[in-house]
């Protein structure tokens, strides 16, 4: 799969600078192979848009019967959509079994990778890891009006609405702590961010 390729390339320049230069030891070497092992994940994206029912139908026939359930409660069809589509993604790529937590975290019962699923509008993003991880997407639209005053710090206020919150969401999802994510300055923090036509990503590793 393309995410045992980018295992295969993070192992190679890992052995790649041990053997030429030893453990790094300038700032500078740390530091890139640090960026390097940050961004060492899958991120997919799908645009749900055009999904039919009956497309649906057969996505949702080739999940596995726990999930199935867990999907087909969810009230609306849009909603079971993008969850049907958001695992369809993450099962694209990693073939294992998925449970959810007591909290309702989802996770691999048998894989000891990690993986995060977000979607705003008509498009679900799927992030792929071995390391814990939270992703979240959002469509850039008319901010709402009061929302930074109250969850956002005064430093995150001064930044763009969506980065920041989006940052948050997935800092959220990886701790598993909505609670401790809207009470944390984010700034310092690092993230994977990406613009992605009208919408933002964003990405945090642990």
């Amino acid at each position: 799969s393309n995410y045992s390729d980018l295992q295969f390339v993070h192992k190679f320049f890992c052995r790649f600078f041990t053997a030429c230069w030893g453990k790094p030891q300038t700032p500078r070497l740390k530091k890139f192979i640090n960026l390097f092992q940050a961004a060492l994940f899958e991120l997919l994206k799908k645009d749900i848009s055009a999904v039919t029912e009956s497309e649906y139908h057969t996505l949702i026939s080739r999940l596995q019967g726990d999930l199935r359930r867990h999907i087909e409660k969810k009230k609306y069809f849009s909603d079971r959509v993008r969850s049907a589509v958001g695992y369809s993604l993450v099962l694209s790529e990693v073939k294992g079994e998925i449970a959810f937590n007591e909290n309702g975290k989802p996770y691999f019962l048998d894989v000891p990778l990690h993986f995060s699923i977000s979607h705003s509008e008509n498009t679900v993003i799927a992030a792929i890891s071995e390391k814990n991880i939270g992703a979240d997407i959002e469509k850039v639209r008319e901010i709402p009006r009061g929302v930074a005053e109250r969850f956002f710090t005064e430093r995150e206020r001064g930044c763009d609405f969506f980065e920041i919150w989006t940052k948050k969401e997935a800092f959220g999802k990886c701790k598993g702590d909505m609670a401790k994510a809207f009470g944390t300055d984010v700034c310092d923090l690092s993230f994977y961010t990406e613009k992605y036509g009208e919408y933002i990503i964003a990405v945090y590793e642990e």
